[in-house]
């Protein structure tokens, strides 16, 4: 699991398991978002860098919100499931 830098794309998500990992930093609050989700929204495509896009959580309405790039669904999978903040997958 890593952090996105300035280079990372929606593309990215796409050959690192297919999933971003979310996680709010008011509430501890985890999401996994399908890179197929990111590509459904306005003004996204597969090179979108990654820092340009916008999330809010769904339980505490913040904006500050840490993202996480798995490098397998499993690992993904398994981070969700994991520690604080655990609710329905959706932010």
């Amino acid at each position: 699991m890593r952090r996105p830098d300035k280079l990372n794309n929606v593309r990215t998500v796409y050959m690192n398991g297919e999933s971003l990992c979310l996680q709010c930093r008011a509430c501890g609050r985890k999401a996994l978002v399908h890179y197929t989700a990111l590509l459904e929204r306005r003004d996204v495509d597969q090179m979108t860098p990654l820092n340009r896009l916008k999330f809010r959580c769904a339980e505490c309405d913040s904006n500050d919100v840490d993202l996480l790039i798995p490098i397998t669904e499993e690992e993904a999978q398994q981070w969700l499931k994991s520690g604080a903040g655990e609710g329905d997958g959706s932010l």
